[in-house]
């Protein structure tokens, strides 16, 4: 069973019966939350104010914790959760998370302490530094090699001189992510989602980091940072092309 509600400024809430909502408006999906269940107490009460910023009396009970899913705690990456790109810096931003996990959780010398130290909650010197070594060849925005080849930049400019260097690739994601959260050291992913592939209004062209993958009646979902103020949103493989990855040399 299917309800919907229309929201206080026309947008609509599409509660489906054992689990799942999402957001719409004309027809185009804002948000999805697949793993989430939706009870509205009282629809008339419903405005929804931007993403993750549905108002009103109404209750939800998170399903992320299914048994179809694998890949890195949600909790290690709830310390990023505040690094929001505000300015379309997106692909600077996920690389910034991307590093610092793994400077927090596989190699603390991947990034020098003056940039920022291991457990660090601040994004800033990291991702400035990144917003320098991180340029475009595109007039619409970062591709995959523009990160990658920014990330081994920043790398290199790095006294500690690590065994680590970024790949780039513009293909499908769920392949590379899956085999890379299935090894004993589970390593995360920054892919790119694209509006061509119906990624919702509110992401577009969008680069996030992978570390969680959840299967369900065939269809296959990431766990991510998000970079827009959430470190544990639920995204569909469908909407994602492009990926990069940390690989040893």
């Amino acid at each position: 069973m299917i309800k919907k509600y229309i929201t206080r400024n026309k947008f609509k809430v599409t509660s489906f019966k054992d689990q799942g909502y999402m957001i719409s408006k004309d027809d185009e999906i804002i948000e999805i939350h697949p793993f989430t269940k939706l009870r509205v107490l009282n629809p008339s009460s419903l405005f929804y104010a931007g993403v993750t910023n549905l108002q009103g009396e109404y209750e939800t009970t998170h399903l992320v914790d299914h048994a179809d899913s694998y890949g890195i705690d949600s909790e290690r990456m709830k310390k990023y959760s505040s690094w929001i790109n505000k300015d379309g810096t997106c692909g600077m931003m996920s690389a910034a998370v991307l590093l610092a996990y793994y400077q927090d959780y596989i190699d603390e010398t991947i990034i020098p302490p003056s940039i920022r130290t291991k457990g660090s909650s601040s994004p800033e010197n990291l991702y400035k530094t990144l917003m320098k070594d991180i340029s475009s060849f595109s007039p619409v925005g970062t591709i995959a090699y523009d990160v990658s080849m920014g990330i081994n930049r920043f790398l290199r400019r790095q006294e500690t001189n690590h065994l680590f260097k970024a790949k780039g690739s513009l293909t499908p994601t769920f392949g590379i992510v899956k085999t890379r959260l299935e090894q004993s050291q589970p390593k995360p992913s920054i892919i790119g989602l694209n509006k061509y592939l119906n990624a919702p209004k509110n992401y577009g062209n969008h680069w996030v980091v992978a570390y969680r993958i959840l299967e369900l009646d065939n269809q296959k979902y990431y766990q991510v940072h998000d970079n827009h103020g959430r470190y544990n949103a639920i995204i569909n493989a469908r909407w994602t092309v492009g990926i990069v990855r940390l690989l040893k040399k």
